[in-house]
C-alpha cells in the first residue's frame, strides 16, 4: 500500500510539472505540461509552439523610441484596420486583408475593436485577427473605438477595465502587441488636466492586472491636440514609473483637419519639434492626405510628405488611415480615405495586394519615394 501511495504521488507530481522560462507550454498537437513558472506566462510564438516567457518580454519605451523584446529599435510603419466593423456578420474581410497589408510592406497594424460590437463577434475573433497579423510578421496595436469623441472620463475607465478584465488574452501575445486604450476619447476643447487625470486612472487599472508592455494614449480633442502631451505627457510617464515601476507609455496624434497644410491650428514643424523636445515617445497613430474640416465639411489637404519626412528624420512611427471600410462623416463619404480601391462591400477588394490596386492615397502612403512605407518600413526580427 505504501508503494502504491508513493507511486501515485510521483505520478501527480510528474503530471503537474512547472514549465520553465523559454520551454514549450502549448501549441498544435502539444500534450505536455502547460503551467509556467512564476513570473512567466504561456505565450504565442507560433501555431505549433507556445512557450513560457517573462511578463516584461515585449515592447518597451527607450529614449524617444520604441524597443522590441530584444532591445532593438522598432519604427512603426503601418495601417489602421477596421476589424470590429468589417469582421462581423461572418465576413472577416479585415482579418483576411492583413496578409495584403503585410505584402505591401507594413510592419504594424492597428486593429479597431469595440466592446459593444455587433454581428456576433467574440473575443476569439479578436485573437484570430491578432494571430493572423503575427503570422504575417506585423506588430499589433489593439484599440477600442467605443468612446470616440466622448466627453465622459468614466468611458476611459470603462475601456481600461475591459482590457484589465481580458488581460490574460493580451498576455498571450505580449511579445508582439501594444494596447491603445481608447481611440480619440474626448471632444474638441477638452482640457489637458481632464485628459491627464482620466488616463492616470486608466494606466493604473491596466497595470494593476500585470500588463508590463506599452500602453498607447491618444491625445485629446479626437487625438488632434498635441499641447496636452507637451504640457502633461511627462507627468503621465512619471506616474507610471513611480506607481508601477514601468514607464512604457507612448502617445498618439491623429493628423487631420486641425493639422491642415495651410492655416491649420497645429503647424507640423512647430509641434513635431515641441513634442520631440519633451523627451516622451509618440507616434502619428492616424493620418491621411486630406480630410473634411468641421463645420464647413470642405476637404482640406494634409501635408503628408512633410509629415512622413519629419517621421523619417526624427524616427517617429506612423500609421495611415485606413485600409478600407470608411463610412460617412460631415455629410460626406469618407471612401477617399480608403487605401485600396474598389467596392468595399466585396471581399475581393479587401484582398487586393498590388500597388496598382491602391487608391491615390494608398499609393502616396506606401510608395512615396524615400519616406513612404515601402521605403522606410523594416519588419521586426522578433517573429518566428
Amino acid at each position: 500500500m505504501l508503494k502504491l501511495v508513493i507511486v501515485s504521488l510521483a505520478l501527480i507530481q510528474l503530471s503537474s510539472a512547472v514549465v520553465q522560462e523559454w520551454s514549450q507550454c502549448g501549441g498544435t498537437g502539444y500534450a505536455g505540461d502547460s503551467a509556467c513558472a512564476s513570473g512567466t506566462t504561456c505565450s504565442f510564438f507560433s501555431d505549433a509552439f507556445w512557450r513560457c516567457e517573462r511578463f516584461d518580454y515585449g515592447f518597451k519605451v527607450g529614449v524617444r523610441k520604441i524597443l522590441d523584446c530584444d532591445g532593438k529599435e522598432f519604427l512603426i510603419r503601418g495601417v489602421n484596420s477596421a476589424n470590429a466593423d468589417w469582421d462581423n456578420h461572418g465576413r472577416f474581410y479585415a482579418r483576411k486583408s492583413l496578409k495584403s497589408i503585410s505584402t505591401l510592406g507594413a510592419n504594424t497594424v492597428r486593429i479597431q475593436w469595440r466592446i459593444g460590437v455587433t454581428g456576433n463577434l467574440v473575443m476569439s475573433d479578436l485573437e484570430n485577427a491578432i494571430k493572423e497579423a503575427i503570422r504575417n510578421k506585423m506588430a499589433v496595436i489593439v484599440q477600442l473605438h467605443d468612446a470616440t469623441g466622448s466627453p465622459d472620463p468614466s468611458q476611459v475607465t470603462r475601456l481600461a477595465q475591459w482590457f484589465a478584465d481580458n488581460i490574460y488574452v493580451f498576455q498571450r501575445y505580449h511579445r508582439f502587441l501594444m494596447i491603445n486604450i481608447a481611440n480619440e476619447w474626448s471632444p474638441f476643447g477638452t482640457s489637458a488636466q481632464v485628459w491627464h487625470d482620466a488616463y492616470k486612472t486608466a494606466i493604473s487599472i491596466i497595470r494593476n492586472k500585470g500588463w508590463k508592455g506599452i500602453l498607447i494614449i491618444d491625445a485629446p480633442a479626437y487625438a488632434q491636440d498635441p499641447t496636452a502631451i507637451e504640457s502633461h505627457g511627462q507627468s503621465l510617464v512619471n506616474h507610471d514609473k513611480s506607481a508601477h515601476a514601468n514607464g512604457n507609455i507612448v502617445f498618439s496624434i491623429h493628423a487631420y483637419a486641425d493639422w491642415k497644410a495651410y492655416g491649420g491650428r497645429y503647424n507640423l514643424d512647430d509641434h513635431v519639434n515641441k513634442l520631440y523636445n519633451t523627451g516622451v515617445t509618440w507616434i502619428f497613430g492616424e493620418f491621411a492626405d486630406k480630410h473634411p474640416e468641421h463645420p464647413s465639411c470642405n476637404w482640406v489637404d494634409i501635408d503628408y510628405v512633410k509629415l512622413m519626412t519629419l517621421c523619417r528624420d526624427k524616427r517617429i512611427g506612423y500609421l495611415g488611415w485606413s485600409w478600407a471600410g470608411n463610412g460617412n462623416d460631415c455629410n460626406t463619404s469618407l471612401t477617399p480615405l480608403n487605401l485600396v480601391s474598389g467596392n468595399q462591400e466585396t471581399e475581393y477588394t479587401w484582398l487586393k495586394s498590388s500597388t496598382n490596386d491602391l487608391t491615390e492615397w494608398g499609393k502616396r502612403l506606401f510608395t512615396t519615394p524615400n519616406v513612404g512605407i515601402q521605403a522606410t518600413s523594416v519588419k521586426g526580427t522578433f517573429f518566428p
